[in-house]
């Protein structure tokens, strides 16, 4: 388990984050430049690390011509800051994530 600091909506939030977590939020393809109705909710998210340069999580989409498979996708959810040595590690959402939830 990590305890971190989040950089979101110009406030900081602490949390403990640990790998296998179950996460959700709000996809958006072109980053802050999506149409609105082109979001894509993500209920259900598992992250991937705790630690790093950056926090990434896995869901499950519907893809495919005819929307008909059941594909895995992965994507980075936040991205590292720079901070003092010795401090607790600090990260900002990404572009391309709205509303999350952990």
């Amino acid at each position: 388990m990590a305890h971190i600091r989040i950089y979101a909506d110009n406030n900081w939030f602490d949390t403990d984050i640990h790998k296998g977590q179950q996460i959700a939020f709000t996809y958006l393809p072109q980053g802050r430049n999506t149409r609105q109705g082109k979001e894509q909710p993500v209920p259900k998210a598992t992250l991937l690390n705790e630690d790093g340069r950056t926090i990434s999580a896995s869901y499950e989409t519907v893809a495919g011509l005819f929307r008909k498979k059941v594909v895995q996708r992965t994507c980075t959810i936040l991205h590292r800051v720079h901070t003092r040595k010795g401090e607790t590690p600090a990260y900002r959402v990404a572009d391309y994530v709205a509303g999350l939830n952990i």
